[in-house]
């Protein structure tokens, strides 16, 4: 990836340095998120028997979750954040052993609207750092560093 050359005083470098810590630390947040989020997806509902539990620990890491951090908004939604009722499992009769686990979060319909706009922001959030930022500010000046820097720390 080639870098831009600015002829630039030592206060631009120094903004510009700064602009591009905020955007590592922003995106490296945003990747937690989204890892934390594919973690919960992935193992948040788990009903198994002992010999697909031992095929599971086998094949664990071998496929990435691939999916986008908007991708992973509507399952968390789906799956996690809408109320549960148990008896809902089916039973799947089994000579074997089976465990079943599930990781759901208790909202009042209120609180699951207000998280689902959080989710929904967070998404905007990150999609304006990673496609739009460099469209919003130039970074071949100081003015336009401390306007990035500014919007970064929203």
């Amino acid at each position: 990836m080639g870098e831009v050359t600015v002829q630039q005083g030592k206060e631009h470098q120094e903004v510009l340095n700064e602009a591009y810590r905020r955007i590592g630390r922003n995106l490296f947040v945003f990747q937690e998120i989204e890892l934390t989020l594919k973690t919960l997806l992935h193992d948040g509902h788990l009903q198994i028997t002992a010999s697909q539990l031992q095929r599971l620990i086998a094949e664990r890491g071998a496929k990435p979750d691939k999916r986008t951090l908007g991708q992973l908004i509507d399952p968390l939604i789906d799956h996690h954040l809408t109320p549960f009722d148990p008896d809902t499992i089916p039973q799947k009769p089994s000579n074997e052993i089976s465990i079943s686990l599930r990781v759901t979060f208790k909202f009042t319909l209120k609180e699951r609207e207000s998280m689902m706009k959080e989710l929904d922001d967070l998404v905007t959030e990150r999609n304006e750092l990673v496609h739009t930022l460099l469209l919003r500010h130039r970074f071949d000046t100081e003015e336009g560093c401390i306007s990035a820097c500014k919007d970064l720390e929203r």
